[in-house]
């Protein structure tokens, strides 16, 4: 629906169609995963071979920057760091995305949030322009959202959040990464809008590199797990999230009136912040792992959570 919507209301230019393809690339890939549960390192191998091709040709058609420094000038060396990090920037949003699609409606409102939050950082500052995109994804999670809220009707899957997840992303770059400004410090504001689902994908990395388990392999202790150990309900859980989700998102609109006016004071809240977030998880013990768990729950939400 986002990509027929977006062929039928915007105008059809060179950028547009990638950005379509990059979303059908991703919507297929999930909707093979749901149907036959693809090896994680097969899909992940798949993603970043089909996004270097995306960024470079999006490079060419002026979607994403060329310079990641910003202030050098065009050159083609530079545009080699560029790559890399857009490639882990999109498949590393696809993925956060699907990672915290565990409750119904939390994966959706955590989305609605961003994209609210960006759209606002785009209307205060002027140097960050609107992605109609970001419009008609909106529009589009919000028209969901009812059918998804708990206990949910229909749910994303992996095709719907790998293909939100690589929207949102792909808008956030193409957006927020202007040539005057580097692009490591333009991506600041939409990555804090992003945090929640960014936060739990680390976290998770890193719990299970400490334990010496598999990357990919599954648990259940992602942040929407902790809390419902903690004794929320199902509907709290994802409450609680939607919250964090809206004051990281408050935040991210300061940073990025900040970046542009007072950079030092930008980064110095940024890293006070990470370093907050980071020492609080550690209390509670966020970053240890525990073996998966079999899910007693009868969602199906929650079922498919257990192959991450």
């Amino acid at each position: 629906a986002v990509n027929a919507s977006a062929l039928l209301l915007l105008p059809v230019t060179p950028r547009l169609l990638l950005i379509v393809a990059g979303g059908a690339f991703f919507f297929v890939l999930g909707l093979l995963d749901d149907r036959y549960d693809l090896s994680p390192r097969l899909k992940l191998a798949v993603e970043l071979f089909a996004t270097t091709a995306l960024v470079l040709l999006g490079i060419k058609l002026g979607l994403f920057l060329e310079n990641p420094f910003g202030g050098f000038g065009s050159n083609s060396l530079w545009m080699w760091f560029s790559v890399p990090f857009s490639v882990l920037w999109i498949v590393g949003v696809a993925n956060a995305v699907n990672l915290i699609d565990g409750l119904d409606a939390l994966a959706v409102g955590v989305l609605i949030i961003a994209c609210s939050v960006l759209m606002a950082a785009a209307f205060l500052n002027p140097a960050i322009p609107l992605s109609p995109m970001l419009l008609i994804v909106t529009g589009a999670l919000l028209g969901y959202i009812r059918y998804n809220l708990y206990p949910s009707r229909i749910i994303l899957g992996d095709s719907g959040s790998l293909f939100a997840g690589y929207i949102i992303a792909t808008i956030s770059l193409s957006s927020f990464a202007v040539p005057d400004r580097s692009i490591f410090l333009s991506i600041i504001p939409p990555a804090m809008a992003l945090f929640v689902p960014l936060f739990d994908a680390f976290s998770a990395v890193v719990r299970r590199g400490r334990s010496g388990k598999r990357i990919f392999s599954a648990d259940q202790n992602h942040i929407h797990h902790y809390l419902l150990d903690q004794g929320q309900s199902h509907p709290q859980a994802v409450r609680t999230l939607w919250f964090m989700s809206l004051a990281f998102g408050g935040i991210s609109v300061l940073l990025s009136e900040l970046i542009y006016r007072q950079i030092f004071l930008a980064l110095a809240l940024l890293a006070l912040i990470l370093t907050w977030v980071v020492f609080y998880s550690i209390g509670i013990g966020f970053f240890s792992y525990s073996e998966p768990l079999e899910s007693s729950s009868s969602n199906p939400t929650e079922q498919a959570e257990g192959k991450d």
